[in-house]
């Protein structure tokens, strides 16, 4: 994993090496191994070309360094992430007359995109976003992989397009401050997530998953490679089987898993797995463990509190014990929500409302003391039918609120176009008129794999605060092609969430990790805010900070702060939300 960063001039400006370098350092938590800039001066008429790369080396240390050119230095790539299957492409590719020079998944790119153009996209099995330029074709070429794991963010407008992998990283060179969004905010505030390609700031865009840039003289263009309806129409394996042979369809699942980890622990530095003791983190390190000949180094976090209900170290270290792993802990505090709030927002500056980015980020800052590459489970819940089920009722409730949300004027703004997407505002009202199974199947199709993507961003933004680099096993393109084949009732059966997924991994987990009920990662925020982090809460949302930022209603916030302490109702999501963007302002100021 790294940061790239890249500046293409319209007007055949020269561009300051030193604007790169502003980026670059920027984004330096993301690639501590190395960096490197690229600068084609180009001649009147052809544009400036700027790239940018900071490496975090995990594959091929010594000759994987970029920005990397192709043999006669007329393409250039920068790039982050990984690609599971570029052995395979590699040999394909040699096939067809392609040399290689290093041992990097990198390269494969480079000729993958000699080989196919644009389309070299569909071919990739990973997590990646990359920036490629093509000198002969005067061309930029940038990619996104299928659910958006990897980021990128761009700026565009009839001068320039400056893109980077943080979007603090383009604030840097921006001569003037861009406006903050307000149709955005609010999206923000009801959906908990900011779905692209907007983002909390005018003019800044995230390109969308499964989607390709190509900016060239004749002007910029963006390509889907990839769709979930493209997905469903393949026929797949699980489709030609008997439907009701559950015991092949459970088969075929684990062999996917399979795979999916097998491939996912190519590596030339240490790993581990974030281990939650959940049945989805539990089934990465049973396969992991199947497959290393050394301990797995596991790494879990709990909490500062009496409840069990929100302390799973109990399960992880029955986990642990089972595929005995190499097993570190840490425990999350009250403190620590006020020490690294303003470190957490800085990280957030595409802010999703989500408390479980504290403690993730805390055990990412555990895991990188030993390893620099972790597999996570995130996905197997979005993609088989786990909590999904409380997001859509959520979601449904916060939309029949909306009008009196609006009434009681929490955002100050009149905004006419809200939501202008029309099948947006048609699946809100299915998703609160059908009952839940079917929510689940509507899901995909009402909110696109976006959603998918924006929900898991923050293991990437958390664990790369700490250059460690963090691998999603179920969202393999093997894995999301299979879940997606699967007949909903396998996932939800009745009332049993996750039905095929449970008992696919029954016979290779301990009994108590496979009975054990759904928790998520839930942290005591509710009971911290009302005690321990009250004092906290109360001098970070005052009226005067709330009016610096200019879009909250200080009465309102007010009264939600005082239900909420009174014990009158759970606002505990809420004030987090407000927390988050309350600091994310202060930290954009700078």
């Amino acid at each position: 994993m790294c940061g790239i960063c890249g500046i293409i001039d319209f007007k055949c400006n020269a561009i300051d090496e030193g604007l790169i370098s502003v980026m670059m350092n920027t984004l330096g938590h993301r690639g501590p191994d190395g960096e490197g800039i690229f600068i084609n001066q180009g001649s009147r008429g052809k544009g400036q070309t700027a790239l940018g790369h900071r490496r975090l080396s995990i594959i091929d240390l010594k000759t994987g360094s970029q920005p990397m050119f192709n043999e006669d230095k007329s393409i250039v790539i920068v790039y982050n992430g990984e690609i599971y299957n570029f052995n395979e492409l590699k040999k394909d590719l040699i096939k067809k007359g392609h040399r290689f020079k290093t041992k990097s998944d990198t390269e494969i790119i480079l000729h993958q995109y000699e080989e196919n153009g644009w389309e070299c996209a569909k071919r990739f099995n990973g997590i990646f976003a990359f920036a490629l330029w093509d000198d002969n074709k005067k061309t930029l070429f940038i990619a996104r992989d299928r659910i958006g794991i990897k980021p990128l963010y761009y700026f565009y407008n009839d001068k320039r397009l400056i893109f980077a992998s943080e979007i603090k990283a383009i604030l840097k060179v921006l001569s003037e401050r861009p406006e903050i969004d307000a149709s955005s905010l609010f999206r923000y505030l009801i959906l908990q997530y900011i779905p692209a390609p907007a983002t909390l700031y005018k003019n800044i865009y995230k390109l969308l998953p499964a989607s390709v840039l190509i900016l060239n003289k004749r002007g910029m263009e963006i390509k889907q490679y990839w769709g979930l309806e493209e997905a469903r129409s393949q026929k797949s394996e699980v489709r030609n089987n008997d439907l009701n042979d559950e015991d092949t369809i459970s088969g075929k699942l684990l062999k996917t898993i399979d795979e999916s980890v097998t491939d996912q622990l190519v590596s030339d530095v240490p790993l581990g797995a974030f281990l939650s003791g959940g049945i989805d983190s539990s089934t990465i390190v049973a396969f992991m463990s199947k497959r290393m000949k050394e301990p797995v180094r596991t790494f879990s976090v709990g909490f500062d509190t009496t409840d069990p209900y929100y302390n799973e170290l109990d399960y992880a270290r029955i986990a642990s014990r089972y595929f005995k792993t190499d097993h570190h802990e840490i425990i999350v505090r009250p403190q620590d929500v006020v020490n690294l709030f303003p470190v957490i927002a800085r990280h957030l500056d595409d802010p999703i409302n989500d408390p479980a980015v504290l403690p993730t980020y805390i055990v990412s800052k555990l895991a990188r003391e030993h390893v620099k590459v972790v597999l996570s489970g995130e996905g197997a819940d979005e993609f088989f039918g786990g909590y999904l089920r409380y997001s859509l009722d959520k979601l449904a409730k916060y939309y029949q609120l909306l009008p009196k949300l609006v009434r009681n004027g929490l955002i100050k703004p009149i905004l006419d176009d809200i939501i202008e997407n029309k099948r947006f505002v048609q699946g809100l009202n299915a998703l609160s008129e059908a009952d839940w199974p079917s929510r689940y199947l509507k899901w995909v199709s009402v909110f696109d794999i976006d959603a998918i993507g924006s929900a898991l961003g923050n293991p990437d933004r958390m664990s790369m605060a700490h250059g460690l680099e963090a691998r999603v096993p179920y969202l393999d393109n093997r894995m999301a092609d299979f879940a997606l084949s699967i007949p909903s009732w396998l996932k939800i059966n009745g009332f049993k969430r996750k039905y095929i997924f449970k008992k696919a991994v029954s016979n290779i987990l301990p009994d108590e990790i496979v009975r054990r009920s759904k928790r998520g990662f839930a942290l005591p925020i509710s009971h911290w805010f009302r005690n321990e982090l009250k004092g906290f809460v109360l001098e970070s949302l005052t009226d005067n900070s709330l009016r610096r930022i200019g879009y909250f209603s200080p009465s309102v916030v007010d009264r939600l702060l005082k239900e909420h302490m009174a014990g009158y109702a759970d606002n505990s999501l809420q004030i987090w939300g407000l927390l988050t963007l309350n600091y994310l302002f202060e930290e954009n100021k700078r």
